[in-house]
C-alpha cells in the first residue's frame, strides 16, 4: 500500500510498528517537504509454530 500525505507520517510509523513490530515494512518514496509518499507493507511472520 502506498499513502501520500503533506507531511512525514513518522507517528503512524510509530503506531504500525507497535502493533506489527518488525513485520511492518517502510520505505519513504518521496520525503518531502511538500510531498510526502511512503511504501508499506505487511511482511509474513516468520515465528517458528509451536508443536
Amino acid at each position: 500500500m502506498q499513502i501520500v500525505v503533506d507531511h512525514d507520517p513518522r507517528r503512524l510509523r510509530l503506531q504500525l510498528e507497535a502493533k506489527h513490530g518488525s513485520r511492518c515494512a517502510w520505505s519513504y518514496l518521496e520525503n518531502g517537504p511538500d510531498v510526502w509518499r511512503v511504501r508499506l507493507r505487511l511482511l509474513p511472520d516468520r515465528s517458528p509454530e509451536l508443536a
